[in-house]
C-alpha cells in the first residue's frame, strides 16, 4: 500500500453529464473528515461554484486571470473561500476564456495550475487538491492532468458512459504518459447513477459487467461496483447489499453534499471509499466487501 501523502487528483470524463461534479463535493467531503481539503472548479459551466452558493463570485468576483498579472494586488487567498461542508473552493469564472489567455502568456502553459496553484498551495496549506474539469480538452484540462498527475473517471451507463471512457484514456491519459515523464495514474473508475436491477438486460448492468470484465479496467473499479467475473454468469442468487456502483440517490441532487443532507445515508461509504483510494493511491482489493460473493461462485 502506497504511503500516505498530499496529492492532486483530476476528476475528468470526456463526456458531459456523467457526474463529475457529484463525485468531487462528495468525496472532498469524505476527504475532509480528517484532511485539508481544496476543490477547483475549473469547469466554464461553473457548475459545481453556483451549487456550492458562489455565483456573485462566478459572476464577478476575484479571477484567477488577476492573480497572474504581476501588475494585480490579486492573491490566491482571494480565490479561496470556505464552503461550510469543510473544505474550500477555489472558484470558477464565466469569463474561463480569459484565464486561458492569461495561461498563454505564461511560461510552459500547460503548467500553469501545477506552478502557480498546485505548488503553492500542496502539502503547505492542503493535504488533497481536486480539480473538477471540463468534459473537453482544453487548456484548462491539460494544466489539471499536468497538476493532478491523478485521476478519478466517472462513468454513467449508456453508450456515453463507455465512449466518455474511452476518449479519456485515449486523448488525456495515454496522451499525457506519452508525452510526460512523470505522466497520470487512474486511481479510479467510478460508475454511478445507477437504477436499475442487474440480474436483466440494460444499460446499468452492461456498464457493470464490462468494468468488472474488461481486464483494462477492472484494477480500478472501486470494491463498491467490484463483482467477481464469475457471478455475471448467473445473477440468479445475488442478493448482497449494498448493490453495485453509486446508485440514483435523491440525496444526490442537492446541491449540498450528501453528507450533510443525509448523515445516515449508505451513499456516504462510496465516497469513503473513493477518499480511501486517494489516500493510498490505488483501489485495496484485500478490503473487498464482496469477497463473500467471489467465494460462493468458486
Amino acid at each position: 500500500m502506497e504511503e500516505r501523502k498530499p496529492k492532486a487528483v483530476m476528476v475528468n470524463v470526456l463526456k458531459g453529464g456523467l457526474g463529475k461534479s457529484t463525485v468531487t463535493k462528495n468525496t472532498a467531503r469524505s476527504l475532509c473528515e480528517d484532511s485539508s481539503v481544496l476543490v477547483m472548479d475549473c469547469d466554464d459551466n461553473g457548475h459545481l461554484t453556483k451549487h456550492l452558493g458562489f455565483s456573485s463570485e462566478f459572476n464577478g468576483g476575484n479571477k484567477l486571470y488577476e492573480y497572474l498579472d504581476e501588475d494585480s494586488n490579486v492573491g490566491l487567498d482571494d480565490l479561496i473561500y470556505p464552503t461550510g461542508f469543510g473544505f474550500d473552493l477555489l472558484h470558477s469564472t464565466k469569463k474561463m476564456e480569459h484565464v486561458e489567455m492569461a495561461f498563454e502568456e505564461q511560461f510552459n502553459p500547460n503548467t500553469v495550475l501545477k506552478r502557480e496553484v498546485v505548488d503553492v498551495l500542496l502539502g503547505d496549506r492542503y493535504d488533497y487538491i481536486l480539480f473538477d474539469t471540463p468534459a473537453n480538452r482544453s487548456l484548462m484540462t491539460r494544466n489539471a492532468a499536468l497538476a493532478s498527475g491523478n485521476m478519478l473517471i466517472p462513468l454513467a451507463p449508456g453508450e456515453q458512459g463507455k465512449d466518455g471512457l474511452n476518449a479519456t484514456v485515449d486523448r488525456i491519459y495515454r496522451q499525457i504518459n506519452e508525452r510526460f515523464e512523470n505522466g497520470m495514474n487512474i486511481l479510479a473508475i467510478v460508475p454511478n447513477m445507477i437504477q436499475k436491477r442487474i440480474d436483466h438486460r440494460n444499460s446499468d448492468r452492461q456498464l457493470l459487467e464490462y468494468l468488472n470484465t474488461s481486464e483494462k479496467t477492472k484494477p480500478y473499479i472501486p470494491n463498491f461496483a467490484h463483482l467477481p467475473e464469475s457471478v455475471w454468469d448467473d445473477l440468479s442468487q445475488y442478493d448482497t447489499n449494498p448493490k453495485p456502483g453509486i446508485r440514483y440517490d435523491g440525496d444526490l441532487n442537492n446541491p449540498e453534499p450528501v453528507h450533510d443532507i443525509n448523515p445516515e445515508s449508505d451513499t456516504i461509504n462510496y465516497f469513503d471509499e473513493l477518499a480511501q483510494i486517494i489516500k493510498q493511491g490505488s483501489v485495496d482489493r484485500e478490503n473487498d466487501m464482496r469477497k463473500k460473493i467471489e467465494a460462493t461462485h468458486k
